[in-house]
């Protein structure tokens, strides 16, 4: 995992996983590679990048999101999916931080 992602959030994706069955889901919270390097995106821009990196991550783990907030403003988001889904997005390029959701 990036060194920006939360050892909470990590170990807790890891529990979450499941063997030969549906992940359970993690709640996480990220901000968007751009608001590090002083790159303001603007609310419909970050929501643009955030819907991409999800869809991305969907795609790549054939699992769906369930809940969404975009926090436009702030350049970030919160999620709540299965685990495989959370993790394949802390990896993603378009994603600087991220903290476990409660």
């Amino acid at each position: 995992m990036k060194d920006g992602i939360d050892p909470k959030l990590t170990r807790q994706i890891r529990a979450n996983k499941v063997k030969n069955g549906a992940d359970r889901p993690v709640h996480a919270a990220f901000t968007v590679a751009e608001a590090s390097k002083g790159n303001f995106l603007s609310p419909e821009a970050t929501d643009k990048v955030v819907k991409a990196a999800i869809s991305r991550a969907a795609k790549k783990t054939e699992q769906k999101p369930g809940k969404v907030v975009v926090f436009k403003n702030l350049q970030s988001f919160s999620i709540e999916a299965p685990a495989s889904l959370v993790e394949s997005l802390a990896a993603d390029e378009a994603i600087d931080t991220g903290t476990l959701g409660s």
